[in-house]
């Protein structure tokens, strides 16, 4: 169809303008819970929940569900303009994104009952039942979403990463799926320094140590520029060999690269929002084709 003249501004006016108001970042379409009481955390967190083009609150029947780590990242990495792009041109499934702003990170984030030698991430069994047990049951009441592994998904940037994987390993029964950016897998129980091998890496150990790997699905994100220290002095970064180390005790508890297993490097990422940002668009078809609506 063509249009010429003031007629056919006139006719393609109301569309440009409806994809305008869609795509504009003023309109965020959020749910904001300013103090959302976990009993579990004996604490108040800030969640935003992101929701997709024509859905709002209580009418999301067909959408999925992503929890986030580090959900005060989320504007930096411009969510609302990469969420709306992709769900009208249906190149994903509508989806919602639960945003959980990080209060104490450095204790709430790390591996459940695996302190590092610093003591840190002493609560991360706690904030895998909050998440699990408190919060995803309220927001598939609240929003009327998709319900189960199949549809809910948990992403995290850095030790956020490390968090969402360590609850989806832990919660398969909750997450179908794991998003993990420039994950912080150097973890570790002992300090450089003081006598430490790879093996004292926590995460890959407790993927070692166990009987099986959850047949989840899992994508990480690495960038090339994410530091620049090389422990071991073999020209490959930490950041890149420590996922990658993680990758394969995967592949030893029964994994598939081709069916669990992906894995996203980016030659120049950098460890910060503005790379994760780029990144967030291939983890969102990866995580959400648009055939997932149908099911």
């Amino acid at each position: 169809m063509v249009f010429s003249g003031l007629s056919g501004l006139l006719l393609i006016a109301p569309l440009a303008f409806n994809w305008l108001r869609i795509l504009s970042s003023r309109e965020e379409r959020v749910v904001l819970y300013p103090r959302w009481r976990s009993k579990v955390m004996d604490k108040h967190f800030r969640i935003e929940v992101w929701l997709p083009p024509g859905r709002t609150k209580g009418r999301c029947q067909d959408c999925h569900v992503l929890i986030a780590n580090d959900g005060q990242d989320l504007r930096a990495m411009h969510l609302r303009q990469t969420l709306d792009s992709l769900v009208v041109t249906r190149q994903i499934a509508p989806v919602i994104v639960v945003g959980i702003h990080a209060g104490a990170r450095m204790q709430d984030y790390g591996v459940t009952n695996h302190p590092d030698y610093l003591r840190r991430g002493g609560l991360a069994g706690n904030y895998a039942r909050f998440v699990t047990k408190e919060l995803l049951p309220f927001i598939y009441k609240e929003f009327k979403c998709k319900e189960g592994p199949a549809h809910t998904s948990i992403m995290g940037f850095s030790l956020g990463g490390l968090s969402a994987f360590d609850i989806g390993f832990n919660y398969p029964q909750y997450f179908g799926q794991v998003g993990v950016f420039s994950g912080s897998f150097w973890w570790r129980s002992r300090a450089y320094g003081e006598g430490y091998t790879d093996a004292d890496r926590i995460m890959q150990s407790v993927v070692r140590a166990s009987a099986k790997a959850p047949a989840l699905r899992y994508w990480f994100q690495v960038g090339a520029q994410d530091e620049s220290n090389d422990r071991d002095g073999d020209g490959i970064i930490d950041a890149i060999e420590d996922t990658r180390d993680l990758i394969a005790e995967l592949k030893t508890k029964g994994l598939d690269d081709d069916i669990h297993l992906t894995y996203y490097e980016m030659p120049d990422g950098h460890h910060n929002q503005e790379t994760w940002g780029r990144a967030l668009p291939v983890f969102l078809k990866w995580a959400f084709p648009y055939n997932q609506s149908q099911n």
